[in-house]
């Protein structure tokens, strides 16, 4: 299993979409199975692909989970449950039009109270009652009440199911899919909630064997304060929920205020553009913190609001250090999703890239100016993250790449994964690029002992820094 180029195909050898092609937010073009022959590649470059996934017709899918009538690998249970969380999001956050709302609250409202555009991007506590309640009526008006009420519940669901305590042993997420981003928002926030929920659930799984207590049980009568000052407690079930509804509408902000047409346009953005985009955290919590949903749940409005910020208080809005986990871990995985996407201003980084620049920023460093770099992520979250992600397959074909050099060297079939180092499983040589007379077909190389050869598919691998 390998992703190509469709410019690039050689119609000689009969290949297979090994992933479903997908349309929007979850709309299949093709199925998983379909040949790749010369019609089939002219409809996706048409449709605007320009690689995709495939195998041999012959070869085996990789993955599989034992015991499915439907023999879908993990990584397409993860893809079917990303696609109908981006479907439920686009349907709970685009049912109204938000202009359309703001019209008919306002034409209701028996005061003279106008929010005028771009004032969703002020965060004002001092606001008069009038205009309070100007906005509780615009969100609520704009946000279903019974669709969110549904969502927690499918939630809840994930929890219980793929990352409940039981099974996150086994769990290995990859979203990397054949997708036309034409819905990237919904698609990044599906992908950035469930890393999410991954995520913490390996991260109390990890404090339940250190011997965590429940934070339910926090203030209870047996428990005093000094006592609790010693006491570790892993996260309730409904703290989690609580944390993966802010998760999944975190970016709900980016929908307002003219900022879609910055975000989706063509082309370098300005940097007064950029200042504007950075204003979606106050918007996003102007539409929830008067929706009488959240108002019990301060854990998703703490999420949306700081996962920007970051724990050496250069984040923003508000530059603060001190952070709760939860918005700690989704700061760091919407930077993962996000620079791991194409965008119409940029091209993606490699994921094992993005993966190492992380662990770059998760630790106090020294400058040659004699400045210390403080640490953006807490290293034990990024460790959590990586132990359940999946870079690539057991059966997919990668290039290899030497430290030294801007093309690959080697392709190579992954073999089998080394246990937290998704970056670094164990390969079998197919060719050498660098020497094709060179025999190298079959040899193996656990990568975990090759420090200077990196991982990363031709089309989105980059060999300059991120900065």
């Amino acid at each position: 299993m390998q992703k190509i180029s469709l410019e690039q195909l050689d119609m000689g050898e009969k290949l297979v979409l090994a992933r479903p092609v997908l349309l929007g937010s979850g709309v299949k073009g093709f199925n998983s199975g379909v040949e790749v022959n010369e019609r089939v590649a002219r409809k996706l470059i048409e449709l605007g692909f320009t690689e995709v996934w495939v195998r041999g017709e012959n070869e085996p899918q990789s993955g599989v989970i034992e015991g499915c009538d439907d023999e879908l690998t993990q990584t397409e249970k993860f893809l079917a449950i990303k696609q109908n969380i981006a479907t439920s999001l686009a349907d709970i956050m685009t049912e109204k039009d938000p202009e359309r709302e703001m019209l008919r609250v306002r034409s209701m409202s028996r005061t003279n109270i106008k929010l005028e555009k771009g004032s969703l991007t002020k965060l004002d506590p001092a606001r008069p009652p009038a205009e309070m309640k100007l906005l509780k009526q615009f969100s609520e008006a704009i946000i279903s009440v019974s669709k969110l009420e549904q969502f927690l519940k499918d939630c809840r669901d994930l929890i219980d199911g793929p990352f409940s305590p039981l099974r996150i042993d086994k769990v290995s997420v990859n979203l990397n899919d054949n997708r036309i981003e034409s819905s990237y928002l919904f698609n990044h926030m599906a992908n950035c909630g469930i890393y999410f929920l991954a995520t913490i659930a390996r991260y109390n799984a990890d404090l339940k064997a250190r011997g965590a207590v429940c934070s339910d049980a926090k203030f209870g009568p047996g428990i005093d304060h000094n006592k609790r000052k010693n006491m570790l407690f892993f996260f309730s079930d409904e703290e989690i929920a609580s944390g993966a509804l802010g998760a999944f509408m975190h970016d709900i902000g980016y929908l307002h205020d003219g900022m879609p047409d910055i975000l989706f346009k063509q082309g370098a953005i300005s940097p007064e553009e950029h200042s504007i985009l950075k204003k979606h955290v106050e918007v996003s919590m102007n539409v929830v913190q008067h929706h009488i949903f959240f108002a019990n749940r301060p854990l998703a409005k703490h999420v949306i609001e700081n996962h920007h910020e970051r724990i050496n208080k250069k984040g923003y809005p508000k530059q603060r250090g001190n952070l709760h986990v939860f918005s700690q871990i989704l700061g760091m995985i919407d930077c993962f999703d996000s620079m791991t996407q194409d965008r119409p201003w940029r091209k993606k980084f490699s994921r094992a890239k993005v993966l190492e620049w992380m662990y770059d920023n998760s630790e106090q460093k020294a400058e040659a100016d004699g400045s210390i770099h403080e640490p953006m992520f807490d290293r034990e979250l990024v460790r959590c993250f990586e132990r359940v992600l999946m870079l690539y397959e057991n059966g997919e074909v990668v290039d290899l790449y030497h430290a030294k050099t801007a093309t690959p060297v080697f392709r190579c079939r992954v073999k089998s994964q080394n246990p937290g180092r998704p970056d670094r499983p164990v390969v079998e040589l197919t060719c050498c690029h660098a020497d094709p007379a060179r025999n190298v077909e079959g040899k193996i190389i656990n990568l975990l002992n090759m420090p200077d050869l990196y991982m990363g598919e031709s089309s989105d691998f980059r060999k300059e820094p991120i900065v």
